[in-house]
């Protein structure tokens, strides 16, 4: 008899960004918003390089003085950490969303809902710039194992929904399923900032069989 497993969490627990301290006031946690829209604008127009040598060019752009950008941010690098981590944070929510309201019942539109929002969230320029372009601090890599583990667990949490199937399914092999989904589609938006849609179907082809074998 196949074991079963427990899904753990709510998938809600907070990654580690980039902030030294959670802005208390209003006025700081908009000057914190101003701040990374600029530097997003800012990876986006010029690359990495405009943040990670000195934090002058978006301290002009901002019109942040340099204490309180210190105050906030350690580094420059931190800047970038924290703009990810806002990726990662509306990726999940949106992908909780989207499987939430999808209307198809069959185990394949888990699938394809979540190959859809990876699509919708490449076709970011900031996130191409920083996952397609492989402009990843450590702690960005960091941040992405993390959300890689938790994005297996949502998937597994899902094929839970159709038991007695997938009771051979683990959390190692959705791991590797993310794996798949999120390589591929880097190398779908690398030459194309629409996506090369031959690659979206082979990406969905592998899936699909990859999973059956666990019906």
């Amino acid at each position: 008899m196949a074991r079963r497993r427990t899904v753990r969490g709510d998938f809600r627990t907070r990654l580690p960004g980039g902030l030294r301290k959670e802005p208390l006031q209003e006025r700081s946690r908009a000057a914190i918003r101003n701040v990374l829209d600029v530097a997003a604008d800012l990876v986006v127009e010029y690359g990495t390089e405009a943040l990670i040598g000195s934090p002058a060019l978006l301290l002009e752009r901002s019109g942040i003085s340099r204490g309180s950008f210190y105050s906030f941010f350690e580094t420059p690098n931190r800047v970038l950490d924290e703009l990810a981590l806002q990726c990662m944070q509306e990726s999940r929510e949106e992908i909780l969303a989207m499987l939430a309201a999808r209307r198809s019942r069959k185990w394949t539109g888990v699938i394809d809902t979540l190959i859809e929002q990876y699509w919708s969230q490449f076709h970011i320029p900031l996130v191409r710039e920083l996952w397609v372009g492989q402009h990843l601090t450590s702690n960005i890599r960091t941040l992405d194992r993390l959300w890689g583990e938790e994005l297996a667990e949502i998937l597994l949490h899902e094929f839970a929904k159709y038991a007695p199937k997938f009771e051979r399914l683990t959390i190692g092999q959705c791991m590797i399923a993310v794996e798949i989904m999120e390589r591929l589609s880097q190398y779908a938006f690398r030459d194309d900032v629409d996506g090369d849609q031959n690659v979206k179907a082979e990406i969905g082809s592998v899936l699909h069989g990859y999973l059956a074998a666990f019906e």
